[in-house]
């Protein structure tokens, strides 16, 4: 694998997983 498509899929599951806990904190916090 690429380095370049390596380091793209990753920012993508860290942003995926980033928006999931900053729902679940909202989520829990309300």
């Amino acid at each position: 694998m690429k380095i370049r498509e390596f380091r793209r899929r990753l920012g993508l599951i860290f942003a995926t997983a980033g928006a999931v806990l900053g729902w679940a904190a909202a989520d829990a916090a309300s």
